[in-house]
């Protein structure tokens, strides 16, 4: 009975045909003993998979064989000949006469059915020029480009697009209270977006460096993230930075910033020290004493 419910959840198909057809013939000894079943199982899974391989790579060679052979044909077998006039062909209503397209490979746009939009049957004038508008916009549609920069050491997974357009890195500080943009990164995003409006900082924001020095920020600017992440892209909106007037080339993001997001480096740091403490009381509490009491 094992041997039976085991045979009737083989999968694929065809791999349990074939071991069904081989125990009911030539190996009965699989109808009781599991082990036996199991080496079959191993066995015809094994064949069926390097046959399917083989095949694949047989339809693969043939495939690519006859375009080397054409390949070569026209390089051996060339020769001069003369081009010969071509009859003019005559527009009809604007367009060149053709011969008869294939239907789109989706089909119409209109019902799904194996002819052209234009030609659809079904379709009002008004539907027609609905589609032929789409299909135009979609084609002089201009491409949306983003620049991109690169800094010197910084690893690619870590950047940020800033409005869509210009793409840079980014680091998380959890040292700073507010976000903060290099003067390069600006004149980048300005050359891109030359209406980008800024304000103007008065009296100007001290800000503190890493290293200690003082630098006054005179202008702010609000913009909108998208932060490249392993598991897609994390958008932020109306992120309000800092211009420094330094060559820095990362948009750095501040405290707040981060834990609006859910990134709190502080908590995380407060229970790994949590744990590590609690994880010495506990180690504590098994070394026993050098004092035994004896009754």
């Amino acid at each position: 009975m094992r041997c039976k419910l085991l045979l009737i959840h083989v999968t694929p198909e065809i791999l349990k045909v074939d071991l069904t057809r081989m125990v009911e013939l030539t190996h009965r000894e699989a109808k009781v003993n599991d082990l036996v079943l199991h080496d079959l199982v191993i066995e015809r899974a094994t064949r069926q998979q390097q046959y399917y391989l083989m095949q694949s790579e047989m339809k693969q060679n043939s495939t690519l064989r006859p375009k080397e052979d054409v390949g070569t044909a026209s390089k051996t077998h060339q020769r001069p000949f003369k081009q010969q006039p071509r009859d003019p062909v005559a527009p009809v209503g604007g367009r060149n006469v053709a011969g008869p397209r294939n239907p789109p490979r989706d089909g119409c746009l209109i019902c799904k059915g194996s002819h052209w939009a234009r030609d659809c049957p079904t379709a009002t004038a008004e539907q027609k020029a609905g589609v032929e508008r789409m299909l135009c916009e979609k084609k002089y549609r201009p491409q949306e480009r983003v620049k991109r920069i690169i800094a010197d050491g910084e690893p690619g997974f870590r950047s940020a697009v800033i409005n869509g357009v210009l793409d840079v890195p980014f680091c998380p500080d959890t040292g700073s209270d507010v976000n903060i943009i290099g003067r390069p990164v600006m004149a980048e995003l300005r050359e891109l977006m030359p209406g980008l409006r800024t304000t103007m900082i008065d009296p100007p924001v001290e800000v503190v460096a890493a290293g200690g020095n003082t630098m006054l920020c005179h202008e702010k600017v609000q913009v909108d993230l998208q932060i490249v992440t392993a598991a897609g892209p994390l958008r932020l909106t109306n992120i309000e930075c800092l211009v420094l007037d330094a060559p820095e080339e990362e948009l750095l993001l501040g405290r707040t910033t981060l834990q609006s997001i859910g990134v709190d480096l502080d908590g995380v740091f407060e229970q790994l020290a949590q744990q590590s403490i609690e994880a010495a009381e506990a180690e504590a509490d098994d070394i026993p004493s050098d004092h035994v009491n004896v009754l």
